[in-house]
């Protein structure tokens, strides 16, 4: 019980030491903190920004790859959506809602400068 309470404490403590670092290295930078960060990631095996995690399969599931066939696996639609809603481009013309922006602006913007004009 001792023991186990203890490694959950060691590995909180970790958790807070990698944040700790992370920090300071975003401010100041420096292979120090990375080391750092990087040494306690893999003593206590804990995901950080330098190290990962990798699952190891014992099984060959594949053992020939260059013989496996490629397929072409079909994604299928809803039912009832055309093939035509896929691969178009979407356009990249304003929306009338912001062009109807643009227009309250600009005529904001010529009110303003006629309303300062000196009348003469």
């Amino acid at each position: 019980q001792e023991s186990a309470n203890s490694a959950a404490l060691r590995h909180l403590w970790a958790r807070q030491r990698i944040a700790a670092l992370s920090d300071q290295e975003a401010l100041e930078g420096g292979a120090a903190q990375k080391a750092a960060i990087t040494e306690l990631g893999l003593k206590y095996s804990l995901l950080t920004q330098h190290t990962s995690f990798i699952a190891v399969d014992h099984i060959v599931r594949n053992s020939n790859p260059a013989l496996s066939p490629s397929v072409d696996q079909p994604s299928p639609l809803p039912e009832g959506v055309s093939n035509l809603a896929i691969g178009a481009e979407v356009p990249s013309t304003p929306e009338p809602a912001a062009w109807l922006a643009l227009l309250v602006v600009v005529g904001i913007v010529v009110v303003t400068v006629a309303s300062r004009r000196p009348r003469g």
